[in-house]
């Protein structure tokens, strides 16, 4: 190879560095980890849980929250999708709850809620599942998703160190 190739393809590879050195902010998404999960059993095969956990938006623009869904693995490996409780309805919840689950520490995130670009904040998101609490008590994990408004889909884990 002679050594006017090799400078080429320097020069091509710094370029193709800086493109993606500049252009990092503009990838749409949140980070994230779970700081807490609550569980109460509500009535007969109906446990909630309560995420508290902490993420920030990188990217330049704003994160518009468009959907929130969550699914807990079980030990035996089956899948569960929570529903979503709306703020409206967790405050009750939280209120009526106060002795075994706790405060309402934060914020929930729920549709449309707004992400500033470059900032970290602490919010909560309570799902209702189909289960007994037993089952939950024994998952082996759960996962949020959360959906921009533009298609972007950003996920948060449980993490060993977030059960109650």
């Amino acid at each position: 190879m002679n050594k006017f190739a090799a400078i080429g393809l320097l020069i091509a590879a710094a370029a193709a560095g800086a493109i993606f050195y500049f252009n990092r902010g503009s990838q749409i998404r949140i980070e994230g980890s779970m700081k807490k999960v609550r569980m109460q059993k509500l009535y007969e095969n109906s446990t909630l849980l309560v995420f508290d956990f902490r993420f920030s938006n990188p990217a330049n623009f704003p994160f518009v929250v468009a959907e929130v869904t969550s699914e807990c693995t079980l030990a035996d490996g089956r899948k569960l999708e929570g529903e979503l409780v709306t703020d409206a309805d967790a405050k009750p919840i939280f209120a009526f709850h106060a002795l075994t689950l706790g405060d309402k520490y934060n914020e929930s995130l729920i549709r449309k809620s707004r992400v500033a670009p470059k900032t970290t904040e602490d919010r909560m998101i309570a799902m209702v599942y189909r289960t007994e609490p037993e089952p939950l008590e024994k998952r082996s994990g759960c996962v949020l998703r959360i959906r921009d408004v533009d298609g972007a889909v950003s996920t948060i884990a449980e993490t060993p160190g977030a059960r109650r």
